[in-house]
């Protein structure tokens, strides 16, 4: 048996918690032993560096510096170890590391010794500093290019930087300006003043701007002054407070302002003429709104006459109708022995003419009264409501060997429940009437949430179908694709349902191909409104 390395059973005895929060850490870190030797290296380090785990445990951490100071970097680890301690590594100076594939890139380290069953162990961090070199880059670079006036200053005053804008605004060379104190920017009354004004800013630096309620000035090289606008924004480099000042020269803008006054004084004008003239537009528009409203209750009356005049004459033919329906099955009958068959099929064929109007009749003032007849409004069970009219016509549906199915449970809506029920009668049965007529006719029945917050319904068959063009001519009064002889009824049902529909502030409308079926959809708002 072999012996285990006393490294090794120390990581053995490391705590579980312990492997997984050091693993899963999002800076680099090693943990190794007092001769230098890697123990562990969590997946952030091993990104960094370019290596797989196998081939950096049991290593020397000395591969993981340049080459040219893998020898003095072994003499410092030696030192550290004989007094270690929780500091930084390099004081004062730029640390590379080295990637596996022999590259470079700097880095800031840091070294935290532990004890673990007595033995010295150093959990080394490593930070990858290329993005935050970059960073400071692009900031010099973004500092530089402003195009407005930047500075920035420490803790005493002193500055440190000034961009292009800056320096040509108040006229320094950069040199003449960088390292001396940031009072000299102001004027000499003020100097004094701004001192004690910026020692006490650096007691609670904040974002801001500076001088509120204040007209500022500033002093250019040659001595004059200009106004500005200046703001103030601390920010930590390396652990000291700095503030970058923006300082944005007014000269241009108080010329600027006179403009803009000017051009208010016209905009004001021309604003009092465009009001004239909206006023007396205004004024026409109401009137056309008058005139508009005046034609809306002449169509109302209009329309309103009609559905009586409707009902009315509807009514009126009913009763002689049923005279003629009535005195020919009496004629049939009493001259039913002594008709020839012409004559038979002449008088079968007037009284189903007679009927046919009658029905006609019938459905014109249903469609008449559904426009008059007042909503009683209630919580109305779609489910209930189509299963009843499919019971209604059962007969029909046997007849045509039709199969009806429910694709998903309908939800309850708010309307009236009598039409309602009409317009699933009116459906199912249009369906039913325009199956094929043959075994294997189906007739599917869902809804589902419709984008607008509604419901929607469909009824789907797989019949005749129609064509395309006419989806919108169906919902016509007396408008029909195919003839009686074909296909019973009277071309009201459809208007029916979308007037039905439009009383509940619903819609309708069919999708169809010839010989391939059709599917009528309708949608309700969950709370109808009149």
């Amino acid at each position: 048996m072999s012996q285990k390395r006393p490294s090794q059973t120390l990581l053995e005895a490391t705590n579980q918690p312990f492997r997984e929060v050091f693993k899963a850490c999002p800076v680099g870190m090693l943990l190794v032993n007092d001769a230098g030797v890697v123990l562990q290296a969590n997946e952030a380090l091993l990104a960094d560096f370019g290596y797989c785990e196998s081939e950096l445990l049991g290593t020397s951490v000395d591969r993981l510096v340049p080459e040219t100071v893998q020898a003095r970097h072994a003499t410092f680890r030696q030192a550290y170890m004989r007094n270690p301690e929780k500091r930084p590594m390099g004081q004062g100076r730029d640390l590379f590391g080295r990637r596996a594939d022999g590259s470079a890139f700097p880095v800031e380290v840091a070294l935290n010794p532990i004890q673990m069953a007595g033995e010295t162990l150093i959990i080394i961090s490593v930070i990858d500093l290329t993005f935050r070199i970059k960073s400071e880059q692009s900031f010099r670079g973004v500092f530089k290019a402003c195009p407005v006036g930047m500075l920035l200053v420490d803790e005493a005053g002193i500055v440190q930087h000034a961009n292009a804008t800056l320096l040509n605004d108040f006229g320094y060379l950069e040199k003449d300006l960088v390292g001396d104190s940031v009072d000299r920017l102001v004027p000499d009354s003020v100097r004094k003043r701004h001192a004690a004004f910026r020692q006490s800013y650096m007691t609670h630096p904040e974002t801001r701007p500076m001088g509120q309620g204040r007209d500022l000035f500033a002093r250019r090289a040659d001595g004059t002054t200009f106004p500005v606008e200046v703001a103030l924004n601390p920010i930590q480099i390396e652990g000291r407070t700095q503030v970058i000042i923006s300082v944005l020269d007014l000269s241009f803008r108080k010329q600027a302002v006179r403009e803009i006054e000017d051009l208010n004084q016209n905009l004001e004008r021309r604003v009092r003429q465009r009001t004239e003239a909206l006023a007396e537009a205004k004024h026409e528009i109401e009137g056309l709104y008058e005139e508009r409203d005046a034609h809306a209750r002449r169509l109302e009356e209009i329309n309103s006459e009609l559905e009586s005049f409707a009902y009315s004459v509807s009514h009126d033919l009913r009763a002689p109708l049923r005279y003629i329906d009535g005195f020919l099955g009496l004629l049939q009958d009493h001259l039913g022995p002594t008709l020839d068959e012409e004559a038979d099929r002449l008088m079968k064929t007037v009284t189903r003419s007679a009927q046919e109007m009658s029905q006609l009749i019938d459905d014109l003032l249903a469609f008449s009264r559904m426009g008059r007849q007042e909503l009683k409004w209630g919580l109305c069970d779609m489910q209930a409501l189509a299963e009843q009219a499919i019971a209604l016509l059962d007969g029909q549906r046997q007849a045509r060997k039709v199969d009806i199915q429910f694709c998903s449970p309908l939800p309850s809506v708010e309307g009236d429940s009598a039409m309602l029920r009409l317009v699933w009668e009116n459906l199912v049965g249009n369906a039913i009437k325009y199956s094929k007529g043959q075994d294997g006719g189906v007739i599917e029945i869902g809804a589902h949430e419709a984008p607008d917050a509604g419901i929607r319904f469909w009824v789907r068959d797989n019949g005749i179908g129609f064509n395309p063009k006419y989806a919108e001519k169906i919902f016509g009064v007396f408008e029909r694709l195919h003839s009686s002889a074909q296909y019973e009824g009277t071309g009201i049902g459809l208007a029916n349902v979308r007037r039905i529909l439009k009383r509940h502030a619903g819609r309708i409308w069919a999708e169809g191909e010839p010989d391939r079926g059709a599917v009528f959809w309708f949608e309700l708002p969950r709370r109808s409104e009149t």
